[in-house]
C-alpha cells in the first residue's frame, strides 16, 4: 500500500499544472533553479549535503561524497515553465565524477550540459571540485550560447559537520547579460556521525536519524542574498524534510516553507517536494533514482563522514574497514548499556558499507540478531539469524561465524517453543565450533532442550 501511494503522490506531483508565468524573469534567469526534489525539500540548503546524483550542479567538491554510482530524472514545474534535469554521479579515486543535464521548456526556454569532477586537496579532510558546462537560452527571437564554470570546495571541521562553500555559473554572458551567477556558503551536520549522545536515549535515537543544513546564497547580477535552513529526518525506507528559505521581498522565491518526503525501495529512491514560492503559485518537484552496485572503500573521501580523526587508525587499512568496526563496537556498547534502538541503528550504518560478498555481512546478521534476543523480539531474532546462515552458505562460509549463527537461531526457535528445530540448530553450532566462550552456554540449552518435557 505504501509503495502504491508513493508512486501514486510521484504521478500527481509531475502532472500538477504550472502557475502562471513571472514576466520578469528571462530564459537565462531559468538555469539558477538547482535540479531535484530532494535540495529542493531541504530549502535549497544543499551546497554542504552535496551527496547524490545532484552534486555537480549544486556543489562540485561534493562529489567526493558519493558512495555508489547513481542516476536520477526530475521534474520541476513553474510559473509556466517545466525544467527537466538529469544526473550521474559516480565515486572516481579518492573523490567524484558528475555529469548534469538540465533543460527548460515552456514560456522560456533555456539548456545546460557540463560535467565535473572532485578531488582531495592537501589533506584528505579538505575536497576541492569544478565543472564546465555548455549553456543555451532563447527568447523573444533571441538566442546565444556561453561556457559555464562551476567551482566546489567541501571540508569536514569536526567528525560529522562538514563545511562547504560553491561558486555556480561564473563567467560567459547570456541573452546580452550576466549569466545567473550564484555564490553559496554553508555547513551541514550528520548527527549519527558526530558521537555526540544525550543521557535520553530517545532523543539519541532522534539525533541518529537526523542531518541539518544551513546556508547562505548571493546572487552578484542582482545583488540579492537569502538564507536557507534545511533538516531530513530518515526513518527505515522513509524520509521526511522541512525548508525554510529568506530573502528579499522583491526577490523572485520571496520566503516560503518547503516540504519534502522520500521513499527508498532496493536500489530504487523515490523523491518529492512542494514549495509555495511567491510569484510563482505552489511548485511541485518530483524525482527518481536509481544506484547501481555497492561504494568502493576510499580512506580519503570517507574522512568527510568519519566519527575518529585519520590518525587514530592503523595506516594501511581501506577507511571503510575502520567505519564498519566503530560501528561495530557501538553497537555492541549500546547492547551493553541496555540500547538495543541505538545498537540497531549503529549497525543500520554499517550495513551502509557491507557487499552481499563481504564476510562482514555474516557479523551483521548475527549481532543484530542478538540485539532482537535482548529485545525478546524472538521472530525478528529468528528472520536475522536464518539470513545470516542463508548468506553463510552462500559465502560457503564454516567455523565460528556459522556456529554463531546456528546458535542464535536455535535459541530464538526455543523462545518461540520449537524444541526440536531449536536443538538441530544447536547441536549443529557445536559441530561447527563456536567460540570457547559461547559454548558451555549453547551446550547447557542443548542439554536443556535434550531432556525437558
Amino acid at each position: 500500500m505504501r509503495r502504491v501511494m508513493a508512486v501514486a503522490l510521484l504521478c500527481w506531483a509531475a502532472a500538477a499544472p504550472a502557475p502562471p508565468a513571472r514576466a520578469s524573469e528571462t530564459a537565462a534567469d531559468v538555469l539558477r533553479h538547482g535540479p531535484g526534489a530532494r535540495p529542493a525539500g531541504l530549502g535549497g540548503a544543499f551546497v554542504a549535503v552535496a551527496d547524490d546524483a545532484h552534486a555537480a550542479a549544486w556543489n562540485p567538491a561534493g562529489l567526493s561524497l558519493i558512495r555508489r554510482p547513481s542516476l536520477s530524472l526530475d521534474h520541476f514545474g513553474f510559473s509556466g515553465t517545466s525544467l527537466e534535469s538529469a544526473g550521474l554521479a559516480a565515486p572516481l579515486g579518492d573523490g567524484g565524477f558528475g555529469a548534469q543535464l538540465e533543460w527548460a521548456h515552456g514560456t522560456r526556454s533555456a539548456f545546460k550540459a557540463g560535467a565535473a569532477a572532485s578531488t582531495p586537496f592537501l589533506i584528505d579532510a579538505l575536497h576541492v571540485g569544478a565543472g564546465l558546462s555548455l549553456a543555451r537560452a532563447a527568447e523573444g527571437g533571441r538566442a546565444s550560447e556561453t561556457g559555464l564554470l562551476d567551482l566546489g570546495v567541501l571540508a569536514a571541521v569536526i567528525p560529522g559537520v562538514n563545511v562547504a562553500a560553491a561558486a555556480q555559473n561564473v563567467t560567459g554572458r547570456l541573452l546580452g547579460r550576466r549569466p545567473p551567477e550564484n555564490l553559496r556558503f554553508g555547513t551541514a551536520v550528520r548527527f549519527a556521525n558526530t558521537g555526540y549522545r544525550t543521557e535520553n536515549d530517545v532523543v539519541n535515537d532522534i539525533l541518529a536519524r537526523l542531518l541539518a543544513s544551513a546556508e547562505v546564497d548571493y546572487a552578484p547580477p542582482t545583488k540579492h542574498g537569502a538564507i536557507a535552513l534545511g533538516a531530513e529526518y530518515r526513518q527505515g525506507p522513509w524520509a521526511a524534510r522541512l525548508g525554510l528559505t529568506g530573502g528579499p521581498k522583491d526577490a523572485a522565491e520571496g520566503r516560503h516553507v518547503s516540504l519534502g518526503g522520500g521513499y527508498k525501495r532496493g536500489d530504487w529512491i523515490f523523491d518529492v517536494a512542494v514549495t509555495p514560492a511567491k510569484g510563482y503559485g505552489d511548485t511541485f518537484r518530483a524525482g527518481v533514482t536509481k544506484q547501481f552496485g555497492i561504494q568502493p572503500e576510499r580512506p580519503a573521501t570517507e574522512f568527510l563522514l568519519r566519527m575518529q580523526p585519520q590518525e587514530t587508525e592503523a595506516p594501511g587499512v581501506p577507511g571503510a574497514v575502520h567505519l564498519v568496526e566503530r560501528r561495530f563496537q557501538r553497537a555492541e556498547e549500546d547492547l551493553y548499556a541496555d540500547r538495543p534502538k541505538l545498537a540497531l541503528r549503529e549497525l543500520g550504518h554499517a550495513r551502509e558499507y557491507l557487499a552481499d560478498d563481504d564476510p562482514r555481512l555474516l557479523r551483521y546478521f548475527e549481532a543484530r540478531g542478538r540485539v532482537f534476543l535482548r529485545m525478546k523480539d524472538w521472530a525478528s531474532a529468528r528472520a536475522e539469524f536464518f539470513e545470516g546462515i542463508q548468506a553463510a552458505r552462500t559465502q560457503k562460509a564454516r567455523g565460528e561465524v556459522l556456529a554463531h549463527l546456528c546458535a542464535g537461531l536455535g535459541r530464538a526457535l526455543a523462545e518461540q517453543g520449537s524444541r526440536a528445530e531449536a536443538l538441530r540448530f544447536l547441536e549443529a553450532s557445536l559441530k561447527e565450533g563456536p567460540a570457547p566462550e559461547r559454548r558451555a552456554a549453547i551446550e547447557e540449552l542443548a542439554l536443556k532442550l535434550k531432556y525437558s518435557k
